[in-house]
């Protein structure tokens, strides 16, 4: 006699799967979260919700599991979808045709097995496929486990649904951005940048707006700050993107539970994180600059929110316009006794005028006394301002609002007022020396202090390059003193350096005519440049 097979596999051995992909990034299930399972053994948090068994959705849709296929017994007992330990939806098995749907439980098929393995005789096993099908909308928000459960032949394993309350991406409003780590400043004409000393700034007070739900994006990075925007047609980088834990950025408040985000942090209202240092970079940079932030929360990446503070970074080694870098040169060849470059000069800031009477016209070396460095007061004087590689005029108030703080320079400084950049430098054996000048001027004079020029001239000691030298003789009004009758110094008509001009590389012949710098106080010129709103000088040079 041919033995029976025996039974084929019940629901105990097939293994229940969710169908529809998860949804959000890399979400994991948050301390604290809302636990609907009842009875059931559930899962813990810090759990991947990306698995096939465990998964995170968010939107309306309809959760399917894997269909179970030809399981014993179809025949009789009751097959129950079982969602939180509580039936939702059952089927009694007859010996007939018991396919059908009832609430979430579909069967889908209903065979006798030999229909199915033909090794098996006929109407002597009936199996069963089966699933469970709900829309989203109808669980609750939370830990949701389901199964599918057999009255005689055992159950499926758990898969759990967690419906999130949150379906938007983190808003995030970045804080109060401070100075942290000053270091040692960089000044150029008097402003403050951050330069050497490891400086740092502080952000304090940002918020955040759905930073978690149900589940948290598993991250490194929840929390960074970034570059924003560049300031004054600067380029580079301020500080580096700046990556934020967990951990690093939680708050006074703490929104961890061991380590794992808490559930519904900045949900009701908008979380504050903890204080953020960042690091300001190193080599290279010269650059005025924002700060911006975002975060990550299981449904992706929220918009930025950047600061108005503009950070002020010069760690890159200057050149060109900047005041102390030497970056007005004077070509070795002109004259003799030095090749050293111009100098800009300090002092000139409280006086008034296009060419005021010098502080000391006989007796100060201005090259060597009076050369600018350093911390020298800008705010409320006419001094000019040096800013990446360009002079110019510039009533910005950096007290507030910039960071290091450096000094108001609109109020005093009204925007209609003249202001000046003074520089000096050295030779002897020169009468004439041209000038190649990149840029706008209101105005452009030249002394050589303790030669006759300081009695001819009419302007103080200063020659106009404006107008033209009168062909002979010392320059200046002053014919009493012996001068030509003219203050004017521009070698030639074509020489002349005018008002409101733009001028790009071009170069003006300017002279002492009958006098020379072998004359002059430490053999000192003196070049004065009045410039107005709107004007600026990216290069200048003298040979």
């Amino acid at each position: 006699m041919k033995a029976v097979p025996s039974a084929p596999s019940n629901l105990s051995t097939f293994s229940l799967t969710l169908n529809d992909a998860a949804q959000g990034t890399t979400p994991k299930l948050c301390a604290g979260f809302d636990d609907n399972t009842s009875s059931f053994t559930t899962l813990t948090a810090g759990d991947s919700l990306s698995t096939t068994t465990a998964r995170r959705y968010t939107t309306t849709t309809t959760i399917d599991t894997n269909s179970v296929t030809n399981a014993y017994n179809g025949a009789s007992g009751t097959l129950t979808a079982a969602i939180n330990a509580s039936a939702d939806g059952a089927i009694t098995f007859t010996t007939g045709n018991d396919t059908a749907t009832n609430s979430s439980l579909v069967v889908s098929a209903n065979p006798d097995y030999h229909s199915v393995n033909s090794a098996y005789p006929s109407d002597f096993y009936q199996v069963f496929t089966a699933k469970i099908t709900k829309n989203l909308s109808a669980y609750t928000v939370g830990v949701n486990a389901q199964r599918l459960e057999h009255s005689a032949t055992g159950n499926t394993n758990l898969v759990y649904i967690v419906k999130d309350d949150i379906t938007a991406t983190p808003t995030t409003t970045i804080g109060t951005v401070a100075e942290g780590t000053a270091g040692t400043y960089r000044y150029i004409s008097g402003i403050p940048y951050y330069n050497t000393g490891s400086p740092t700034v502080t952000v304090t007070g940002t918020t955040v707006a759905n930073f978690t739900g149900q589940a948290y994006q598993d991250t490194s990075s929840p929390h960074e700050v970034d570059p924003g925007t560049n300031q004054e047609s600067t380029s580079g980088n301020v500080i580096a993107t700046t990556d934020f834990t967990y951990a690093q950025a939680d708050g006074a408040s703490s929104m961890l539970t061991g380590g794992i985000p808490n559930t519904d942090t900045g949900v009701s209202s908008a979380y504050t994180l903890g204080a953020l240092t960042v690091s300001l970079t190193g080599s290279s940079v010269a650059s005025v600059q924002t700060i911006k932030a975002r975060s990550k929360n299981a449904n992706g990446t929220g918009s930025y929110s950047e600061t108005s503070t503009k950070i002020q970074v010069f760690t890159q080694t200057p050149s060109g316009l900047n005041d102390e870098a030497g970056g007005i040169t004077v070509s070795d060849d002109l004259g003799a006794t030095y090749d050293d470059d111009a100098v800009r000069i300090a002092g000139f800031g409280s006086l008034s005028g296009d060419t005021p009477a010098l502080f000391d016209s006989s007796n100060a070396n201005y090259y060597t006394d009076s050369a600018w460095s350093g911390a020298v007061t800008v705010a409320g004087t006419n001094e000019a301002i040096t800013r990446f590689s360009t002079i110019k005029h510039f009533t910005t108030d950096l007290s507030s609002g910039y960071l290091p703080a450096g000094p108001d320079l609109e109020t005093g400084r009204d925007g209609g007022e003249a202001q000046y950049y003074t520089l000096a430098f050295r030779r002897t054996n020169v009468a004439n020396f041209t000038v190649t000048l990149t840029g706008t001027v209101s105005g452009f004079y030249i002394a050589a202090p303790g030669t006759q020029i300081d009695s001819t001239s009419g302007l103080n000691g200063w020659l106009d390059a404006s107008l033209t030298y009168a062909g002979s003789g010392i320059p200046g009004s002053n014919t009493g003193a012996g001068g030509n009758g003219s203050n004017g110094c521009a070698f030639t008509s074509g020489d002349r350096i005018q008002d409101g001009v733009a001028y790009s590389a071009q170069s003006f012949t300017l002279t002492l005519g009958a006098e020379n710098m072998s004359n002059a106080t430490g053999n000192n010129v003196l070049i004065r440049i009045k410039l107005n709103s709107g004007d600026s000088v990216t290069a200048l040079s003298i040979s």
